[in-house]
């Protein structure tokens, strides 16, 4: 008795080379999660989230953010580290002063925010108060300006 093949018109040769493109392919999908996978972790890379689920960028990140005019760029350390040294065109909103509920109401929650202070603590707090207040494009500096690799404006 004949041995049976996988279809009645292929030949041997035919199933091998079948089976040869199968690998072929599933080699490439392979290759292709991979690739995939390792994108996705580089972006990970630079963007993150803070324990309150707030968007926190990478220095480099943060600065390439910067570069584009539309974003306001938020200060929320005391007025003494803000003249101590600052990013250039920051606005000094006083998070341990309360100042940031009275000043939502001045902003436009439509833009993109940046937002600083020492060491990231006080400027998540502030994110995540403005998310509670509707603004939905906010970034902070990971690490805070302690982190920061770009020049400072006394």
């Amino acid at each position: 008795m004949a041995p049976k093949r996988c279809c009645a018109s292929q030949s041997f040769t035919t199933t091998i080379t079948s089976v040869y493109c199968f690998t072929k392919m599933m080699k490439n999908n392979i290759q292709l999660s991979l690739l995939t996978t390792v994108l996705l972790l580089l972006l990970q890379a630079c963007v993150s989230t803070s324990p309150a689920g707030n968007r926190q960028l990478r220095s480099h990140a943060f600065e390439r953010k910067l570069r584009n005019d539309s974003v306001v760029l938020l200060d929320v350390r005391t007025p003494e580290e803000f003249k101590a040294g600052h990013l250039p065109n920051a606005r000094l909103i006083d998070f341990n002063a309360g100042e940031l509920p009275q000043a939502l109401p001045t902003l436009d929650s439509t833009k993109t925010y940046l937002i600083y202070c020492r060491s990231a603590k006080r400027s998540d707090k502030a994110a995540t108060q403005m998310k509670a207040a509707g603004f939905t494009k906010v970034y902070q500096l990971r690490g805070g300006i302690l982190s920061w690799k770009g020049q400072l404006q006394q």
